[in-house]
Formats: C-alpha cells, structure tokens, sequence
C-alpha cells in the first residue's frame, strides 16, 4: 500500500508521507475495524484512506497533530460507513433468501450504530469542557500524555477527566435508553 501511495507523491516529499503513513497507519486501520468489524474492508477502507491522503498531501502537511488526528478519523469514519453500505462485509449467502436476511440485518445494525453514535456525538458536545476536550482527544487515539500536553494539565489529571467524561456519558446514555 505504500508504494502505491508513495507513487502519487512529489519525490521530495517520500520520507515525510513514509513517517505519515507510519505515525498514521495503526490509528487508521483500528478506526476502520472498528466500524466495519471486518479485517479485510478495513484494510480496503484505510488504503483508501491513504490514497486520499497521498493526493491531497498538502492538507495533511500543514495541519497540527489534533487536526490530523482528527481529519484522519472523520475521513475514515465516513470511509467506513460508506463500505458498510455498499455492503462490502455482507456474508456470503448460501441462498437469496439467506442472503436478504443478511442483507436486513446488516441495515439494521449500521442504523442502530450510526443512531448511536450520532447520540453519543451529541451527548459529547454537551459535556462540560473541560471533560469533552479531553475524552474527544481519546477517542481519536490521542495518549494520555499528548493529551496532557495539549491541555496543559497532568497526565494523570487527564485521565481522571477522561473516564468521568465516559462515565457522565455511560450514565448519559442508560438515562436516555430506561425511559
């Protein structure tokens, strides 16, 4: 994949998009995998994740590492999406019948996941800042000490605010699913 990729990149630029595709790589594929619960359309989705990376280098050059951080995950959570619904991890059927199921069930889950999430994204926005900053960092992949960095507070003040903010929003969501 990095051949192909580094193929579409200017000369001068290979060691800085070899050091991307490296940095990058684990954090891409594990969001991927996450959303498609499959090996392999996660690794379609993050190759073409890094294809459009690879065309649009610029963009990702200039950005801080948040930024990247968090582009990379919105592209591959959209990427992802799109493979659940072109239905690229649907099982293979032995039957139509089996196959339209497959199909149904399929449809179901990506609702209720994109359902939510779109949720959780909204229960995230309303947290108190200083508990959203931090767990958003999180959950695109950020370590504790970047985040820390970044913050400017302790690491282990950074994780304390993070798993209060996963615990307002499990709380949250418990509420919001018994009524």
């Amino acid at each position: 994949m990095l051949a192909i990729c580094l193929a579409m990149v200017e000369p001068e630029e290979h060691d800085a998009f070899t050091n991307f595709f490296y940095r990058y790589h684990k954090l891409v594929l594990f969001k991927a995998l996450e959303i498609t619960q499959n090996r392999e359309t996660a690794e379609d989705v993050a190759q073409e994740m890094f294809l459009y990376a690879a065309k649009n280098f610029e963009k990702f050059k200039t950005g801080t590492e948040r930024e990247i951080r968090y582009y990379l995950m919105i592209c591959t959570q959209s990427r992802a999406i799109d493979a659940l619904r072109k239905g690229q991890t649907a099982p293979e059927a032995a039957d139509e019948e089996t196959a339209a199921h497959a199909a149904v069930d399929d449809a179901e889950r990506i609702v209720l996941r994109q359902d939510t999430l779109t949720r959780l994204l909204r229960y995230i926005d309303e947290l108190d800042e200083r508990y959203r900053a931090p767990l958003k960092l999180w959950m695109d992949g950020v370590p504790y000490s970047e985040i820390a960095q970044m913050l400017n507070i302790t690491k282990d003040n950074t994780y304390k605010r993070t798993q209060r903010g996963y615990a307002l929003l499990r709380e949250r969501m418990v509420q919001e699913d018994a009524m």
